[in-house]
């Protein structure tokens, strides 16, 4: 075990050059996290969004959902999570796709209950326990990253542009973080170009991505100097160029198809408790719909609970100052928010506490085989 742990998720989640310095601000730094994300939240719940909404017409509206409405959203949640492993199934050669599902919904559920990295440690650990390469886990980890990422940020940019030249909005703000989106994904674009043009050039942005990594984390998650990110990253070159040629459509595919599916049930969310299309066009809601994927890109918010679901209500609902809308577009917001967010999780922790528990069998397993072969 690295760290003596009896549980296989301590061992995986726990990095190999953690001190108890480093644990200690670890500590101090998640909690300084979570000190920031609960006072933000109280001031979007508690102090922002009562001055414009009432929480009891916003229940009412969320407990009118019939059972049939229910079960809709419900299979669509748990089927999303389908095309949202299968990203990493398409881009990971040999792995099946049930053992691909099982490890993406259970680091699903680590991402938030754990530190920041352990939902992709526990990942590569199940992926390593279905019989995958570990270099093979790594390359496809750090691709499929590429593909959920990039989605995230092409299509919130896109968004922008469009409303600035379809509506001619000449906002100097809007304007600026719509160039600056733009530069930010191109430049991202660039860079993983350059990384797959050139072994030298992959080599280089691997040396000074460490050195970056260590100067953004640091404490628990800090790679020591020499740890050879340059040659890690040439060697994730190699690792990807074969399959990036021979998978990418079917991975945009499967990407595209997980949002579409978290798009339709924004949609039915917010048709559900009474939002109509004269309310909030399509092109309304997916305007709601790619600012909340940017903001639910922020790292200290699982998920983006509580920005998003005050984007939802800011864009649909603009200066209108209709309080009934503000309802029911919070009521929808919230809906989606429990078949997209917490039912994944709390699916996802039936294959986590079914493998934790063969992990630990195992393990008890190797221990009594040491023994005998000890004893005799």
């Amino acid at each position: 075990m690295a760290n003596g742990s009896d549980d296989p998720l301590d061992d995986l989640i726990a990095s190999p050059h953690t001190t108890e310095e480093d644990a200690a601000e670890n500590k101090k730094r998640v909690g300084r996290e979570t000190l920031i994300v609960a006072v933000v939240l109280f001031l979007i719940f508690v102090v922002f969004l009562p001055q414009f909404i009432d929480y009891g017409q916003v229940i009412d509206s969320m407990l009118k959902l019939t059972i049939g409405q229910i079960v809709l959203l419900f299979a669509l949640g748990v089927g999303k999570t389908w095309f949202d492993a299968g990203v990493y199934n398409v881009l990971i050669p040999g792995l099946g796709w049930w053992d691909g599902w099982k490890a993406w919904a259970s680091s699903n559920s680590v991402s938030f209950i754990a530190p920041p990295g352990a939902d992709l440690a526990i990942r590569y650990g199940m992926y390593r326990t279905a019989g995958v390469g570990g270099e093979t886990a790594g390359a496809g980890i750090v691709l499929s990253w590429f593909f959920t990422t990039g989605y995230k940020l092409v299509v919130p940019i896109i968004a922008l542009a469009w409303i600035v030249i379809g509506e001619g909005i000449d906002d100097s703000a809007v304007v600026t973080l719509t160039v600056i989106g733009l530069a930010a994904v191109l430049g991202g674009a660039g860079l993983f170009a350059l990384v797959l043009y050139r072994e030298t050039i992959a080599r280089r942005i691997g040396e000074v991505g460490q050195r970056w990594y260590n100067g953004m984390l640091g404490g628990r998650w800090k790679f020591p100097e020499g740890s050879g990110f340059g040659v890690k990253m040439v060697d994730f070159r190699s690792q990807i160029t074969g399959t990036l040629k021979a998978r990418w459509f079917p991975a945009t595919l499967t990407t595209l198809t997980a949002q579409a599916v978290f798009f339709i049930m924004l949609v039915m969310s917010l048709r559900f408790v009474g939002v109509t299309s004269d309310q909030a066009s399509l092109s309304v809601i997916f305007d709601a719909y790619a600012i909340g994927l940017l903001l639910s890109m922020i790292p200290i918010f699982p998920g983006g609970i509580g920005v998003v679901e005050l984007a939802y209500v800011a864009v649909i609902v603009g200066d209108a100052g209709n309080s009934d809308l503000a309802n029911a577009v919070t009521a929808g917001a919230f809906i989606h928010r429990i078949f997209t967010w917490l039912v994944p999780i709390l699916v996802g922790l039936i294959p986590l506490a079914s493998w934790r528990r063969d992990m630990v069998k195992r393990q008890d397993a190797e221990k009594e085989e040491k023994g005998a072969g000890g004893g005799a």
